[in-house]
């Protein structure tokens, strides 16, 4: 499987690298170091985003049997 393949693991990478580059953390009362931090917030936007598309396809796609 590749890296476009998985929306979770592209996801993982671009939040991580994001959170990174824009210096977010959404957990700095759980985790202080610097890098870690980061990386556990775009961790946890790739998970929450990757439910929701989940949720999304699961709602607005038409199934057709045949």
């Amino acid at each position: 499987m590749h890296l476009f393949g998985c929306d979770l693991c592209l996801g993982a990478w671009v939040y991580m690298a994001l959170a990174i580059m824009y210096r977010i953390n959404v957990l700095c009362d759980i985790i202080t170091i610097p890098i870690l931090s980061e990386i556990f917030t775009g961790l946890l936007a790739s998970f929450v985003m990757h439910i929701f598309t989940l949720g999304w396809k699961t709602k607005f796609t038409n199934i057709i049997l045949e």
